[in-house]
């Protein structure tokens, strides 16, 4: 459940024809590698194959609903093209039972390939791409875990953990080019993911609102802000069970604050609390689910760093209340 807050020449006769020679020979196979990949983030070249292993950084998607949850879509990474479609065919594949992801048996986890869904193990080798024409083409692999509609195991992902491994089989058609690459997806940001929740706030955004500020009243402690507001969150499961659960806030953290909810205002952050308690990014607070229902009130409140005079205008920010079990 996600809410929103608050208002990127010399040479002759022997040596000539011993060139020519060499120039031939290599040749041939470097057409065969007639293909381009760039990055769509800096628009750099991107080598996508070769034996070698390539680690990739991606941020972590922490949106959450009920149904397929996306963890990292490499479409929005890459694209590649084949430089030579007149003279070549450029294929790749997943190689059979070569994905691999931290997230256990328990997330139902898979691949979703050119828009075809596998789930774990993916015993067969997929297709991922088959290269004719000229024009670019993104990297549609995308990773994915079915999201159960009753409060289950959680886990935490930290910023530099391999969240997913694979391996890529390239060749070309007629001339061959043939190479393995295995990637490994390196986790840009810190995220939180249950195999399973309740909704929560009847599965709307929880909006908070602090409406007008006056600079001068902004407070670096909490305790004296004037810009809080306390809000009731309720959770409905599908069924009339009993559940220990923990709530945990999934959100970057402000530049100043490591205690603070992140905002558009380098200079402006939220803090969250829960029974008088704060809760960090990525700290959780223990519930209950009673014959399928449960509730708690938080507080949200305004803070400040400690420039003086900080930047006045619109802001905003966001974070997600991830719903697991105890």
């Amino acid at each position: 459940m996600q809410f929103y807050t608050w208002a990127s020449a010399m040479i002759k006769r022997v040596f000539i024809p011993l060139t020519v020679m060499l120039f031939v020979f290599l040749l041939i196979p470097g057409k065969a590698l007639a293909f381009s990949c760039i990055d769509k983030r800096d628009g750099k070249a991107f080598d996508a194959v070769g034996q070698r292993n390539i680690d990739v950084t991606v941020n972590l998607s922490p949106e959450i609903m009920i149904g397929d949850v996306v963890i990292f879509d490499l479409a929005d990474y890459f694209t590649c093209m084949n430089t030579i479609p007149n003279r070549y065919v450029d294929y790749m594949r997943l190689n059979a039972g070569s994905y691999n992801t931290t997230l256990d048996a328990s997330f139902n986890s898979g691949l979703e390939i050119k828009g075809q869904r596998y789930l774990n193990p993916i015993n067969s080798s997929v297709n991922v791409f088959e290269l004719r024409d000229g024009n670019w083409h993104d990297l549609e692999v995308k990773a994915f875990y079915q999201l159960k509609n009753s409060p289950a195991k959680g886990v935490y992902i930290k910023a530099g953990a391999v969240v997913a491994s694979m391996q890529f089989y390239k060749w070309s058609v007629p001339a061959g080019g043939v190479f393995t690459a295995n990637w490994r997806i390196i986790a840009a940001n810190d995220a939180y993911y249950t195999s399973g929740t309740c909704d929560i706030n009847d599965g709307h955004d929880i909006d908070v609102d602090f409406g007008l500020i006056a600079r001068d009243q902004l407070t670096q402690s909490a305790g004296t802000s004037p810009f809080r507001r306390e809000i009731t969150v309720p959770y409905r499961c599908k069924d009339n069970s009993d559940w220990p659960i923990k709530l945990t806030l999934s959100a970057d953290a402000s530049n100043f604050s490591a205690s603070a909810i992140k905002t558009t205002n380098p200079d402006l952050g939220v803090e969250l609390y829960h029974q008088g308690t704060l809760i960090k990014p990525f700290d959780s607070v223990k519930s209950q689910i009673v014959n399928g229902v449960g509730s708690d009130d938080f507080n949200f409140v305004l803070v400040k760093s400690s420039k003086k005079d900080i930047a006045t205008g619109p802001f905003s920010g966001s974070a997600v209340l991830v719903m697991s079990l105890q």
